[in-house]
């Protein structure tokens, strides 16, 4: 079942004070003469322009899963981040076009930020939605015969959102993160996407994972075997009972492992788990495999 939580009380009355305040400030800003133009040092003052007015944070900003069902419940002010985002719509989605047809590194990592907040956008809309519902009778409820009465809870909409969510902060990720390798912006932006990218870390980290096991979806991360069939005690204990384990990223995995040619795995052995796990990191703990950024010994008893 869904569940309703916020960061902050919200109500009606308050969206609509969002909403117009958004859009004051953003009429105001557009009055100042936003920086135009394509190049890279002009697209990355755009972006940075767009900044303070942006999200401070990505919502869901945390996620509880319910371990007696298929879901759970979640905090994040999604109506104020999808009034924010509306407001800034037009110039996010020029700046994007712009970046798109540029075609240079800098470019494309704008891009990739630029269309991350314009999904984020339908995916808070989508769950403001949700959240606003008015629902008729009360959740979980029943008449004396136990049959259920409670209203839809729009389930659609918040699985819909959450799941553009998804692939919203992945393209965030890769854009700030390319922003903060190639480091051309002023020092006062660089430090503001410095900052954007430990965020989109920090989400890709402790937050992605949630949500995709919210949805039930794939997981991000993978145990993989880097040893097995091993025993400090030859001839005692059965080799069959232990292996050794570690944590990479999914997709990174499966890419490394297809049977199209890799550039850089061309002369590896895919079928050798330790040879590939010789060409990837550990991706860093995340919340769905926690404790395994490092290799594990695990044992299996009877």
């Amino acid at each position: 079942m869904f569940s309703r939580r916020r960061s902050v009380g919200l109500v009606a009355a308050v969206s609509i004070v969002v909403a117009a305040l958004g859009a004051t400030v953003a009429t105001a800003q557009q009055d100042d003469a936003p920086p135009e133009g394509t190049g890279d040092a002009a697209l990355l003052a755009r972006l940075d322009a767009l900044e303070p007015q942006l999200p401070s944070e990505l919502a869901p900003s945390s996620v509880d899963l319910d371990p007696d069902a298929s879901w759970g419940s979640f905090e994040g002010d999604v109506t104020g981040a999808a009034a924010t985002l509306g407001t800034l719509e037009r110039d996010l989605l020029s700046l994007f076009v712009d970046a798109d047809d540029a075609g240079t590194e800098v470019a494309d990592a704008v891009a990739d930020v630029a269309r991350g907040w314009l999904d984020l956008q339908q995916a808070y809309e989508q769950l403001a939605v949700w959240e606003a519902a008015d629902l008729a009778f009360p959740i979980d409820a029943s008449d004396s015969a136990s049959i259920a009465t409670d209203a839809d809870e729009l389930a659609g909409r918040a699985e819909a959102g959450l799941r553009i969510v998804l692939g919203a902060s992945q393209r965030q990720l890769a854009g700030y993160v390319a922003l903060r390798a190639l480091g051309e912006a002023d020092p006062g932006a660089q430090e503001r996407f410095d900052g954007r990218a430990a965020a989109a870390e920090a989400f890709d980290q402790d937050i992605r994972p949630l949500i995709a096991q919210l949805l039930a979806v794939r997981t991000t991360q993978v145990m993989v075997p880097v040893e097995r069939f091993e025993t400090s005690a030859p001839g005692v204990e059965a080799r069959a009972r232990s292996m050794t384990v570690t944590c990479i990223d999914r997709q990174t995995y499966l890419e490394a492992t297809t049977t199209t040619p890799v550039e850089g795995l061309e002369n590896v052995d895919i079928t050798d788990p330790a040879a590939v796990l010789g060409l990837l990191d550990p991706s860093g703990e995340r919340a769905d495999c926690p404790g395994l950024a490092e290799e594990q010994d695990v044992r299996v008893r009877d």
